[in-house]
């Protein structure tokens, strides 16, 4: 019943759905959990020395999601340039892609889990079997989503389209990033190890 919002309306929900998730998740975090046993009572012991750390790890992090994102962007608005059924024909391949890359997703979180908690029991041999296995499995993963795509691009075109100028271009996208899944699914998990 309310009216149609188009790409502002998805921008406008997005944003609403964060805010409302950090909300809760700050409620959460100062109401629900022992806060002492976690250490989020009392000031911040030299927060100008954990923030200079903090920044060390970040800025490199934050350099990397900045470059993918606008090479992904700018490969959008060239395939833009070439016309509808061209950038259509990409965002299917590309839609693809960012599904599998989930599973990697998922790795990367838990990477990020198991090398955290043995860091903290400061087991360096935990921090390497934990990060490795995390590669190791993704790779697993991945190369079989890889292996499906490359074997049948068309019929996972097709999920999307029946445009056939649309499949034209989906279905070689699809084999690139058949080739592309793995090692960029693992660099993702790496990043979450890190």
């Amino acid at each position: 019943g309310a009216p149609a919002m188009g790409a502002e309306g998805a921008a406008l929900a997005t944003t609403i759905v964060r805010w409302f998730m950090f909300l809760v998740l700050a409620g959460y975090v100062f109401v629900a959990l022992d806060r002492v046993r976690y250490g989020f009572t009392g000031p911040l012991v030299a927060p100008a020395a954990l923030s200079k750390r903090l920044r060390r790890f970040g800025y490199p992090m934050g350099l990397a999601h900045t470059v993918e994102s606008s090479a992904f962007a700018a490969m959008t608005l060239f395939a833009g340039w070439l016309g509808a059924s061209q950038v259509a024909g990409f965002q299917v391949a590309f839609n693809i892609v960012g599904m599998s890359f989930m599973a990697a997703i998922g790795f990367s979180a838990a990477a990020s889990i198991r090398v955290g908690n043995a860091i903290g029991r400061n087991d360096a041999f935990g921090v390497r079997a934990a990060g490795w296995v995390a590669v190791a499995l993704a790779g697993i993963v991945l190369s079989f989503i890889g292996t499906a795509l490359a074997l049948t691009p068309s019929t996972f075109a097709a999920i999307y389209s029946a445009d056939p100028v649309v499949l034209a271009v989906a279905v070689p996208c699809i084999l690139i990033a058949a080739l592309a899944i793995v090692p960029d699914g693992q660099q993702g998990v790496l990043m979450g190890c890190l």
